[in-house]
């Protein structure tokens, strides 16, 4: 997994590079219209249209059936059991293109995550360094053995913290300048970096960097996961970032979702598709 994590992790920052300094809307426009035509062919290609058509023509059916016999109870009831049975067929004959789906749209949406959910940190705005340790290592008051490595261009403003309920050790850290930059922690003799971006570009930022474990490999692909050791996990906190849409303000994968249904509407009688 961490070998196709960095495949996609090269492939999305060389795809979005053109778009680093621009809007987040000039590439959220296009990668919805992206996954809304492939949510047409997946459609058109993994279910049964004509299956689909009749089931929708049977709900409507029923309930003309509900509103003209809405005297008669009998006939209520029976276009009432009527209606819940077409939705369940309705709902299967569109359940094989959604599982169809979920695995690539589940792998896109992992990567751009880490492109549009995270506002970067100005130069000279603080921010936390939280190191989390395997549960061995909470060692009373007395912190196990330990080094930060911080780069030119990093200001470590306090700390070392040591939590030993938890046990985690954290730093007050902030970048002086714009860039990439790679820190490195030490514990018992086991290193691992994390990375800090310092920038307002679409670029990609890893709030934090888990051990092993494939459900980490999946959702949190910014970077490849830590080798064995001591370190649990390294986070730098990032504030979040919202699309502004003039009267409010929403996550990206919301604008995303609804942008990707709107242009397959739009687009659905040109694929010949219905759903």
């Amino acid at each position: 997994m961490n070998a196709l994590n960095s495949l996609l992790r090269g492939f999305f920052d060389l795809l979005l590079s053109p778009f680093q300094t621009l809007s987040i809307w000039w590439t959220l426009i296009p990668i919805s219209l992206v996954v809304g035509i492939a949510a047409l062919i997946v459609w058109k290609r993994f279910s049964n249209q004509s299956a689909i058509e009749a089931a929708k023509n049977d709900i409507a059916a029923s309930f003309f059936e509900i509103r003209l016999f809405n005297d008669d109870l009998r006939a209520l009831l029976r276009a009432q059991g009527q209606l819940l049975m077409t939705n369940g067929r309705y709902l299967a004959h569109n359940l094989v293109p959604m599982l169809v789906m979920t695995p690539p749209a589940l792998l896109l949406f992992a990567q751009l995550q880490f492109h549009y959910a995270y506002k970067g940190l100005d130069p000279g705005q603080s921010t936390t360094l939280i190191v989390s340790l395997d549960a061995s290592e909470a060692r009373g008051e007395q912190p196990p053995d330990f080094s930060l490595e911080a780069p030119d261009g990093i200001m470590v403003e306090s700390g070392p913290v040591w939590i030993p309920s938890k046990p985690e050790l954290a730093w007050r850290i902030s970048p002086e300048a714009a860039g990439r930059y790679e820190l490195e922690v030490t514990v018992d003799g086991s290193s691992a970096s994390k990375s800090l971006v310092s920038s307002q570009d679409i670029v990609r930022r890893s709030p934090i960097r888990f051990a092993g474990g494939l459900i980490n490999q999946i959702f949190f692909p910014a970077e490849s996961t830590l080798g064995a050791g001591p370190i649990k996990s390294i986070e730098v906190v990032y504030p979040d970032r919202l699309v502004d849409l003039g009267i409010m303000e929403l996550h990206w994968i919301i604008v995303l979702l609804v942008l990707s249904f709107a242009f397959a509407l739009l687009l659905r009688k040109r694929f010949g598709v219905t759903f």
